[in-house]
């Protein structure tokens, strides 16, 4: 997975595991006492749910792995959840947390560390930063009923991935498919309209990373925006494109509709 990240210039930076994905991981050394890439927002009593899936499966005992808060630079807050592991093949696995959130630091980030090795950190996850007002932010959740991108879900059967995002939905419009057929002589005649309520969902300022994983999000089987469930069509697409590919921010676009608000008119 590609990040941009400013240093002296710009470069790419390759992510380690968890590829599209919002709450993404990394072990390549000790975590960054800053955050150059896309932070998530957070509130109280949000819940996060976080999975790990990695390009290549660990086997890894997690007995003595554990959860913790990390600010620059140590681990602040200890064992916070509990981390559970989907057995892959018998072999490798994932793993895998929930976490309701209380009062957090203003920015901060997830660790996964081994108590058996003097609380050494395994893998860190991109930022947070910490809110106290929701504007301009969504609750996301989302899950598939079948394995995507490499998350083994049939294992996890009841879990979600959760977080909040920076973004807004525009206002709702009416939308009709019509159903029909035309006659002999041409006529149209429609069977069937089926009403629709669709909302413009923009993300905003978020990296090449999060437009990734928004990608994925807003096609899975399950997705919730403030615990309300919408849909996206098969031929629609989520735009991340930016205007300039030097950006390291950016606005993404699609449209989605309300999942419990379809209403069907039939002329039979």
């Amino acid at each position: 997975m590609l990040a941009l990240v400013l240093t002296d210039g710009w470069k790419l930076k390759t992510m380690i595991v968890n590829k599209y994905n919002l709450i993404r991981w990394d072990n390549d050394g000790a975590p960054p006492s800053t955050c150059t890439q896309y932070a998530i927002p957070i509130m109280e009593d949000d819940v996060i749910g976080a999975y790990i899936n990695f390009d290549d499966p660990i086997s890894d005992d997690i007995t003595n792995w554990r959860v913790g808060i990390w600010v620059p630079s140590a681990i602040v807050i200890f064992n916070i959840a509990t981390l559970n592991e989907v057995d892959l093949d018998g072999t490798t696995k994932d793993i895998y947390f929930t976490y309701t959130v209380g009062v957090m630091p203003r920015w901060f980030r997830f660790v996964i560390y081994d108590t058996a090795d003097s609380n050494a950190i395994k893998y860190w996850s991109n930022g947070f930063k910490f809110k106290t007002r929701s504007d301009n932010t969504l609750k996301i959740k989302y899950r598939n009923s079948f394995n995507q991108v490499n998350f083994e879900y049939e294992s996890a059967t009841t879990f979600y991935n959760q977080c909040r995002i920076d973004a807004i939905l525009g206002e709702p419009r009416p939308v009709t498919d019509t159903v029909g057929y035309q006659t002999t002589l041409g006529l149209t005649i429609t069977s069937k309209n089926v009403y629709l309520k669709q909302v413009a969902l923009v993300t905003l300022m978020m990296d090449v990373d999060a437009h990734l994983g928004m990608a994925v999000a807003v096609k899975s089987d399950e997705f919730y925006l403030d615990d309300i469930r919408y849909y996206a069509k098969s031929e629609d697409a989520y735009d991340s494109g930016a205007v300039d590919q030097y950006y390291p921010r950016w606005n993404g676009r699609m449209m989605i509709y309300e999942y419990d608000y379809t209403v069907v008119a039939t002329n039979t």
